[in-house]
């Protein structure tokens, strides 16, 4: 067929949304009174263990992320249509109820009969169910939900009058399955024919068509995308920032009576660890900070050791597991 032919196929049009097809998504923050708000939203992409979250500055979910660092990715599946729609005009800030002409997206969510729920969960009939390493709860009857922390957050359609809306960059550290969706005789593979997600299409939920497309990209064993994807090589490197910041704010005031408030500080840094490095690294860091525990004094107190720089020391312990505290 020739492009001609193609080309009258086409019309020009300034559609309103661009929402083409995404998976819908409930994300899960948690309030400044402990309770948990929900948010149904589906501008969101995937890319490695990474997640880019498309919200409105005014969104409480948005305020949430930001004050916490904290968040829960649930994905519901197609049936769950009801418990979607039961939060679709809520919102979790009591200023939708008396916003004023000329404050924006907050004005709008009033005049579009946006309702205050301060319990998102009783709304929708859903169930909480605690995470194992961020604060906000999962929602159970989900079958996929990844507890997620914020490492990056960048402010949207800076060319644009419209301001207000953000792109956060959120870092999976954890995911959890129904076992009914998980590919028999794998670890860690969600079988397609099982996993039916929710699809936002120009504001309509829609569900995924009983039919096997095979891709090229298909051809590659899902286990070569490993290395990008792998919760457990998240970098230390804030952890290991956050130690040397403490040690330092002491360094002027450490006395040898101080060396056992600093050893039951750096130990509690144990399960941090444990939640960004694989076994193997947890062991040489926890013998790390043995080290800086113990010798702390001669680091900031004068002697040969002085004259190592602290934050070598501490890496060369983390990466020999056979260092010993000297």
């Amino acid at each position: 067929m020739s492009s001609t032919a193609h080309s009258t196929n086409h019309d020009t049009i300034s559609p309103a949304i661009f929402y083409w097809g995404t998976p819908s998504s409930s994300s899960a923050t948690e309030n400044e009174d402990s309770t948990f708000n929900i948010a149904p939203m589906s501008s969101a992409f995937w890319l490695g263990n990474r997640c880019m979250l498309g919200l409105g500055g005014i969104s409480q979910t948005t305020i949430n992320l930001l004050r916490t660092k904290q968040c829960v990715l649930n994905l519901p599946s197609d049936d769950m249509s009801d418990a979607v729609n039961a939060l679709a005009r809520t919102t979790g800030s009591k200023e939708i109820l008396t916003a004023q002409p000329g404050e924006g997206y907050k004005y709008f969510k009033r005049m579009n009969g946006y309702e205050y729920v301060p319990d998102k969960f009783g709304r929708a009939g859903l169930t909480p169910i605690q995470s194992d390493i961020v604060r906000p709860a999962r929602i159970a009857e989900c079958p996929a939900q990844m507890e997620a922390e914020l490492v990056g957050v960048y402010e949207m359609a800076r060319d644009a009058d419209t301001k207000g809306f953000f792109t956060l960059e959120v870092r999976v550290v954890r995911t959890h399955v129904h076992r009914e969706i998980r590919m028999e005789g794998s670890k860690n593979r969600i079988d397609p024919d099982k996993w039916r997600p929710m699809i936002m299409s120009f504001q309509e939920l829609k569900w995924v068509a009983d039919s096997d497309i095979p891709t090229l990209a298909g051809q590659m064993t899902r286990d070569a995308h490993r290395k990008f994807n792998d919760t457990r090589r998240v970098p230390l490197e804030p952890v290991i920032r956050r130690i040397m910041e403490m040690i330092h704010q002491m360094r002027r005031q450490i006395r040898d009576s101080h060396l056992n408030e600093i050893r039951l500080r750096l130990r509690a840094h144990r399960g941090e660890l444990s939640r960004y490095a694989n076994p193997s690294i947890v062991v040489s860091l926890h013998r790390a900070i043995f080290a800086v525990s113990a010798s702390a004094s001669s680091w900031f107190g004068g002697g040969a050791a002085k004259k190592r720089p602290f934050c070598s020391t501490l890496f060369s312990s983390a990466e020999n597991p056979r260092s010993r505290a000297g």
